[in-house]
């Protein structure tokens, strides 16, 4: 066959259209010369539409996903007022499903397809807490009726409420995997700049839903606790169902959803820089060899890794989970945002946060409910501002300076926190650790749960006795040094929530599209290890007193992250720096 003229490409390509069509569209020569089409306008004003359809389903997964973490520690209190060993028993199976389940959960999630894994997530998350609510309820409202038939029904509502409770955590990181780090990317076109903005308007959402749905969840609770119960199960029941309508009209609208996922993606879009990558491996008597000779090799090597992988995942599923953990961790570690990664999980092993460990401790050293309650809502409009500060900030510097400068800010911010502990009114003192307790206040023995800086969960909970934190009548104490430590991690939030963005982002553009479940799956079981490790130092430091070391170790890991980011600017690839682009950055470790 005769190869056509460049008049009968013009002509056959017109022929194709509608008469309607035939008059506006641009002609073969338009498209040659790049030129874009007449309903492009139409498409950007499509891509709004859908975002806006992502931004009201991801509202209401977060507002409910906040009012149930609120309202579970109530509900905990409620159920065995006298002791926190259910509270107990509740976060160490909640830290462990997560550290031991994330690869799991992420590897699920590449193996679904993605309408499925999101339905399946946002149903099961849903239905989950309704159960765990109904149990509550019918708990509290029948307990002495069910306690008279026997002291095992007390045991058997226990297990239900941690095993319901502990699955919905899981369904809620599938879907946090599935639309929050997979959806999106589909949803930018796989363009960074979309992606910047799509992610720092969600993570504003978190921020804002993570300020006012304790109130709301408050207010009802304080009503009764057993009517909150009910409220909470029918803001689950009508929410999965709008939730669902809505994730299924953006996956109707966005066509790049319903293809399957490509599993040869890290062959295709990044060869220039995977095979630079093995020709450096090759040895200089290999190279010199017929180019056509090297190509083949460097294509059999890429091939092989490859089938390796496919191999390993295989056998994954053929014989244990334990299998599956280990190719997740082995296929994480091959990334070579493996070390941003770790230098994220590092932000967890962290007490410069408000979670109640510090608050406790702020209100030991004399600093009132009210100002604490404030500097919390300051906090939470400083992340805002930072989440709203990373899309400018990235187009300006790049990705990858983004996330230095976020990581910078935040240890010159917390480096006050250093400075406080020796400050006037410092109660740090490892030589009499137990002084305080001549002044009748009391140590700081519980540990309560932190919030997830990528999902903004509950983490980890080992409280070990009741918290009772007393004033301490008998003496003024200078507020001078809790005050700098405040300040200190308020001002923090804004290179902490932009940091967060940053190496987020740096995920989502360079793990291959089949990998993206189980590589966050992973980063899920390190940031929950990070915050066991955090856990475990407070039990082993807990009075007031030794809180100041406390506040250098945590310290310590921040600045650790930071250099640990600082290392993977050194070794990441020159067109990393190109405008912050990453999608010719990917790259398998050796």
């Amino acid at each position: 066959m005769e190869p056509k003229t460049f008049d009968q490409k013009n002509s056959l390509y017109k022929d194709n259209l509608t008469p309607g069509a035939q008059k506006s569209v641009p002609s073969y020569q338009d498209h040659l010369d790049g030129k874009y089409l007449p309903d492009e306008p139409k498409k950007r004003s499509g891509i709004c539409g859908t975002s806006l359809l992502v931004y009201l389903s991801h509202f209401l997964t977060a507002w409910g996903d906040r009012m149930w973490i609120f309202a579970v520690g109530i509900f905990m209190v409620h159920i065995t007022p006298d002791s926190l060993q259910l509270t107990a028993i509740y976060g160490l199976t909640m830290g462990t499903t997560v550290l031991l389940g994330g690869p799991l959960i992420g590897d699920w999630v590449d193996n679904s397809t993605r309408i499925r894994a999101a339905r399946l997530s946002i149903v099961l998350q849903n239905v989950l807490v309704i159960l765990c609510a109904a149990v509550i309820y019918c708990f509290l409202m029948f307990k002495e009726d069910l306690l008279d038939i026997g002291e095992w029904t007390r045991y058997v509502a226990y297990t239900l409420i941690i095993v319901l409770a502990s699955a919905a955590n899981l369904a809620t990181i599938a879907n946090n995997i599935a639309v929050e780090k997979d959806w999106i990317v589909e949803i930018c076109e796989r363009n960074e700049e979309k992606l910047a903005t799509m992610t720092a308007t969600m993570r504003a959402i978190d921020l804002s839903t993570q300020i006012l749905a304790p109130i709301v969840t408050g207010q009802v609770m304080d009503w009764s606790v057993e009517n909150g119960a009910i409220f909470l199960s029918a803001w689950n029941l009508v929410s999965c169902v709008v939730e669902y309508f809505l994730l299924w009209q953006v996956y109707t609208k966005v066509p790049a959803l319903m293809k399957t996922k490509d599993v040869s993606r890290a062959k295709t879009a990044d060869d220039s820089s995977k095979i630079a990558k093995v020709k450096r491996t090759l040895s200089k008597d290999e190279l010199e060899t017929n180019l056509d000779e090297t190509d083949a090799r460097v294509s059999d090597r890429l091939l092989g890794r490859k089938n390796n992988k496919k191999s390993c995942s295989e056998k994954c599923r053929l014989f244990s989970g334990f299998t599956i953990i280990v190719y997740g961790w082995k296929t994480y570690a091959s990334y070579q945002v493996m070390l941003t990664g770790i230098s994220l999980a590092f932000l967890y092993m962290t007490v410069l946060g408000f979670d109640n460990i510090t608050v406790g401790y702020a209100k030991i050293q004399g600093m009132s409910e009210a100002i604490v309650g404030i500097c919390m809502g300051a906090a939470g409009l400083l992340g805002i501002v930072g989440s709203f500060m990373y899309p400018i900030v990235r187009r300006w510097v790049g990705l990858p300076r983004t996330g230095m400068i976020a990581l910078t800010l935040e240890w010159i911010f917390l480096s006050a926190c250093v400075v406080s502990v020796w400050l006037p009114g410092s109660s740090f003192d490892l030589e009499n650790p137990d002084k305080l307790e001549k002044l009748n206040c009391t140590n700081l023995t519980a540990i309560v749960p932190a919030d997830n800086i990528t999902t903004n969960q509950p983490l980890y909970t080992i409280p070990t006795e009741a918290l009772s934190i007393f004033a301490c009548p008998d003496k003024e104490v200078s507020i001078i040094s809790v005050s700098v430590l405040m300040g200190g991690i308020v001002a923090s939030r804004v290179g902490l929530w932009m940091a967060d963005l940053a190496i987020t982002q740096m995920f989502m553009e360079t793990v291959v599209e089949n990998e993206r479940g189980i590589v966050n799956g992973v980063q899920n079981s390190l940031n929950q290890l990070l915050d066991i490790i955090k856990s475990a130092l407070v039990i082993a430091l807990p009075l007031a007193p030794q809180f100041g070391l406390l506040i250098i170790l945590s310290f310590a890991f921040v600045y650790a992250g930071w250099i640990l980011y600082i290392i993977f600017l050194c070794r990441a690839p020159r067109d990393l720096f190109n405008r912050g682009r990453l999608d010719n950055g990917y790259e398998v470790m050796p």
